[in-house]
């Protein structure tokens, strides 16, 4: 994590050579999807009978798009900080820690995407002989002849991750220190050889690849300053981590904010045919910006600027054939850790779900979004905040799940993340007053792709950011003969004030991911063949359709 401006960024990913209100109810009810205690009564919902004079119509209708855009499990994912390793939160003994972690991400996806490395990358060595642990000031790597803040990853730490990310049924990306970090005193490339090795073994299928250092634009060593010096060094370092012959673990470069004569460098030499997936990263403005607003935030979540950037990045990794496309493998909403009272609020959720649905529908083959906890070591430093976790640790521990989590999780069901299958974006459009465009906005999928047409045919989230106005969702039934829905909500229907509760069908989700949602009335088809539902302002919906 680095305190950029509205930056993209960019990973070259070696070839890892892994296995990698109409309607009325009923006795139908519509459930929050993974429900603690299955299916509890139903509930009124408090937002049926809003006033029709409070209310503006908005039409949102689907289509099967003419090039699908597959959304699979591990479109879901988490950045975390290198440094957490040599804490004991990704311990599964420690029940309030690993233990906890494991079940909040399972309840985000069967499949999910787990990204270790990021900025604290340049504070952190390979300890094989270490005893695990060790971390904190005077432990890190040397600067001026000095050991700084930070640790030695060890292979019981490497060990403990593996358990939980294997128990968890996640992949992960693992970040190794590089050459170039901006702390290389000590730096020995055979001791990250080591550990790259160690690790691939610890981890076995469920390690996708390896990313080689953390947003090599922000290196301070002299001589590799332009791109004609900095591809050798990085063909080299690489080099030294996976053999020509395919043999040994895979490697990455991570991070390039842009640089065309660096990334046509790469992409156009033989490397390219080492690389399965290009990464980049975003954040869309320093904490510490007056910019740094709400307003600022959500705007940013799929501004023409973004949505440029994303089509861009899936030009490039089709025109040389990557793979796995590109993934925003680090994002949040601003450096820095996030700004206090705006990242951590309500309206975030609303971003989460609203950012990710954007870059899936731009062509990013996943979103990892970024924590900071307060082992970090530039937390402890006072470089950074810890504001934009999707999930609150404190002291090794699960606290809170913060309200970026619950627009994960809407997410997660709009996309059917609890199913192998995955889902298919469709082609949306949403008929909605000029005063409310920049507010209001609608997003379609379809399971019939991923599972041959069983159970829910297609669903709608309609996100609905204007703080004042409440809005009645219209969606034609088509051939389905039920909608359910969950709502996201926050505790006093504002976006910002404070309050770091979100709400799920008027459930919280507990730190062990306990979840009893709320049941509504399912809704059914009017006179015109639509479907009827209130959103209050500041709000999202989640509609699935269903075709008995």
């Amino acid at each position: 994590m680095k305190k950029i401006h509205s930056m993209i960024l960019v990973s070259f990913i070696l070839s890892a050579g892994l296995t990698g209100c109409g309607g009325g109810g009923s006795d139908d009810i519509a459930t929050g999807g993974q429900p603690t205690n299955g299916s509890p009564p139903i509930t009124q919902d408090p937002y049926a009978n809003i006033p029709d004079a409070d209310l503006v119509k908005v039409n949102v209708t689907s289509a099967p798009s003419t090039r699908p855009i597959h959304v699979a499990p591990n479109f879901i994912g988490l950045s975390w900080e290198k440094s957490v390793m040599y804490s004991q939160l990704f311990h599964v003994d420690n029940a309030a820690g690993g233990g906890n972690l494991v079940k909040l991400m399972k309840l985000l996806s069967v499949n999910g995407h787990f990204r270790i490395g990021a900025n604290t990358l340049r504070y952190t060595r390979w300890d094989p002989n270490g005893p695990g642990g060790v971390g904190g000031p005077g432990l890190g790597p040397l600067e001026n002849g000095k050991a700084v803040i930070g640790g030695k990853i060890s292979p019981p730490d490497v060990d403990a991750l593996a358990q939980l990310i294997k128990t968890s049924g996640w992949q992960i990306s693992y970040g190794i220190p590089a050459s170039y970090q901006s702390r290389p005193a000590d730096f020995d490339t055979s001791l990250a050889k080591a550990e790259a090795k160690y690790a691939q073994k610890a981890f076995g299928p469920s390690l996708a690849y390896f990313e080689i250092g953390n947003e090599p634009e922000y290196t301070n060593i002299a001589g590799l300053d332009t791109a004609s010096k900095k591809v050798p060094d990085w063909i080299n370092y690489a080099d030294a981590i996976q053999s020509r012959d395919g043999a040994g673990p895979s490697a990455t470069l991570t991070s390039w904010s842009g640089d065309d004569q660096y990334n046509a460098a790469l992409l156009a030499s033989p490397e390219k045919t080492r690389f399965v997936q290009l990464n980049w990263h975003h954040y869309a403005i320093g904490a510490s910006s007056p910019k740094a607003t709400t307003d600022f935030m959500l705007k940013d979540a799929c501004s023409e600027n973004l949505v440029k950037l994303a089509k861009q990045r899936t030009a490039l990794a089709n025109k040389y054939g990557i793979s796995g496309g590109w993934r925003m493998n680090e994002a949040n909403t601003f450096s820095g850790g996030g700004k206090p009272g705006i990242s951590d609020s309500f309206a975030s959720s609303l971003w989460a779900l609203q950012f990710m649905f954007c870059m899936a529908e731009n062509g990013a083959k996943g979103v990892d979004l970024h924590l900071q906890d307060d082992t970090s070591p530039e937390y402890v430093e006072g470089y950074a905040n810890n504001a934009y976790p999707a999930i609150r640790i404190v002291k090794n521990q699960v606290i809170q799940t913060m309200p970026e989590y619950y627009g994960m999780k809407l997410f997660s069901l709009a996309t059917n993340g609890e199913d192998p299958g995955g889902s298919a974006l469709l082609e949306t459009k949403i008929d909605v007053p000029d005063a409310l465009k920049t507010t209001v906005f609608a997003y379609a999928t379809t399971r019939d792709a991923a599972n041959g047409g069983a159970g829910t045919n297609s669903t709608v989230t309609v996100i609905n950011e204007n703080a004042t106005q409440a809005i009645r969702v219209i969606v034609p039934a088509g051939l389905a003969q039920v909608a359910n829905y969950e709502r996201l909500t926050s505790v006093n229907g504002k976006l910002e004030d404070g309050s770091t509760l979100a709400r799920l069908n008027e459930s919280g989700i507990a730190a062990d991911g306990t979840w009893d949602p709320k049941t509504y009335p399912s809704l059914h088809p009017d006179q015109s063949g639509d479907f009827e539902v209130n959103v209050p302002p500041a709000s999202a919906i989640l509609i699935s359709m269903l075709q008995r």
